[in-house]
């Protein structure tokens, strides 16, 4: 018998270097290292020191927006509280208690977080806002008895005091888009609009003491007094003086009917009516306030000691002294004031800074014109006349559809600019932004102007056609 051959395997050699293991054990060692270090990192950020460091951190951040609310007011004393449990979390973690340290934190930050959207939902419930303000300006929140000083872009809502210390002033602007400035020694309380029997909203302004000037859109406001109630009709504006037995309405634009215990009047464009106990009601007409003519708006002069600016305006007919008022506030607090019969005066004495003027006529009785819209110039180093530009303003501008003869005109332009339309001056927003309300004059079509001037005095003009209907 034949032996059966042993069955032969066949090999193949491969050849590997030497550096090439070295290169394969090297990253074999990297994956095993790198999974190591993610797995230490892993322990390490779900240590309970680290936990509780990530949650003191992140809580004390959103307790600290809380304090940034432009009505913080609101959230104080729960502002306060959260303060305190936060401090006790702090004072456990340097103890290394770290599981009480994160459920305190925790709870921090969860009730923290309700209070910011608690007051970014309740915003959308405020009446007013304040635009800005000069000087002492206090508001007091609804049924807390702490009087807090007031921010510009701070949400008003009903039963809000807003106080005006002697040196103070502020202009507020109403959910509406009435402007309201309160002149210094004034108390407001805010107040829901009035709902009337037809179902059209009435703003209602509520004066305690002082003065108040307000401009109307496109909604009636009604303004109580101690005296009297005034309902000014819509795109007027009127400037009303309120004390313990007296109050005096003196409307500008449009007209207003005011109600005092069982009487009513009616006072039209540039009249004044008084109001006073124990005397009978006295109405008079006023003069328009004059325009001014030089210097223009943001006009520049370059500062030495002995440099003179002429104010000049226009002369009216039936005048028989001016009053001049220039200040380095734009709400006129603590003036340097003359009075004088010409239609012009030089000025001097001025340091490099920006400065407002304005002026009212009064007539052979006594009887004195609202104040004009105020005109800025300013007085510059020679160094700061170099930096001026020389670029004109940006400016957007649009016209809602007109409602009778009155037209809302809006706008964009650069912060610090003035507006100016159809001769009247508007003072924007802090962000350049802009709403008024003009007349139109003639049924059919009609051209609106609309300048801005920047604080170099570079302007831009733009004009709207606007068509009334019969």
């Amino acid at each position: 018998m034949k032996k059966k051959s042993a069955s032969r395997v066949d090999l193949d050699w491969y050849v590997i270097p030497i550096s090439s293991l070295k290169k394969i054990g090297i990253v074999a060692i990297s994956i095993v290292v790198l999974a190591l270090l993610v797995y230490f990192i892993f322990l390490y950020y779900q240590s309970p020191k680290t936990k509780a460091q990530r949650f003191l951190k992140e809580a004390d951040k959103k307790v600290e927006e809380i304090a940034q609310l432009p009505n913080f007011s609101f959230y104080k004393i729960k502002f306060q509280d959260l303060k305190e449990k936060l401090q006790e979390a702090q004072k456990l973690f340097l103890e290394k208690n770290y599981p009480e340290t994160i459920e305190i934190a925790s709870g921090v930050l969860e009730n923290a977080l309700k209070i910011l959207g608690s007051a970014k939902e309740s915003a959308s419930g405020s009446v007013e806002e304040i635009i800005d303000l000069e000087g002492k300006v206090q508001i007091q929140r609804k049924d807390q008895g702490i009087w807090e000083d007031a921010k510009p872009r701070m949400s008003l809502y009903p039963g809000d005091f807003v106080k005006t210390f002697p040196n103070g002033s502020v202009r507020i602007m109403t959910k509406n888009n009435s402007i309201i400035v309160l002149p210094p020694n004034s108390l407001h309380e805010v107040a829901e609009p009035i709902i009337t029997k037809s179902g059209e909203s009435v703003e209602k302004i509520t004066m305690k003491a002082g003065s108040v000037d307000i401009t109307t859109q496109n909604q009636k406001a009604q303004v109580v007094t101690l005296q009297a109630n005034a309902e000014l009709d819509k795109y007027s504006a009127a400037y009303i003086v309120t004390e313990q037995e007296k109050t005096e309405i003196q409307t500008r634009m449009g007209g207003a009917t005011v109600v005092a215990g069982e009487k009513q009047y009616e006072v039209g464009a540039l009249e004044k009516l008084k109001l006073e106990k124990g005397k009978e009601a006295e109405k008079i007409e006023i003069l328009p306030s004059p325009k001014h003519i030089e210097p223009v708006i943001n006009k520049a002069f370059l500062f030495n000691p002995n440099l003179k600016v002429t104010l000049t305006w226009e002369k009216l007919e039936g005048a028989v002294s001016y009053v001049v008022q220039v200040s380095q506030s734009i709400f006129f607090i603590e003036p340097n004031e003359k009075k004088l019969a010409k239609n012009y005066i030089n000025i001097s004495g001025f340091e490099p800074a920006d400065y407002y003027w304005r002026v009212k006529a009064i007539d052979k009785a006594g009887n004195e014109s609202p104040w004009s819209n105020p005109t800025k110039f300013r007085v510059l180093t020679s160094d700061e006349m170099e930096r001026l530009d020389k670029i004109p303003p940006i400016l957007n501008i649009k016209a809602d559809t007109p409602l009778g003869n009155k037209c809302i005109i809006s706008g964009q332009t650069e912060p610090g600019c003035t507006v100016i339309i159809e001769g009247e001056t508007i003072t924007p927003g802090p962000d350049g932004s802009f709403t008024t309300t003009v007349s139109l004059k003639y049924v059919g079509e009609n051209i609106v102007s609309v300048q801005a001037v920047d604080p170099a005095g570079n302007e831009t003009t733009k004009k709207l056609r606007i068509f009334v209907r019969e």
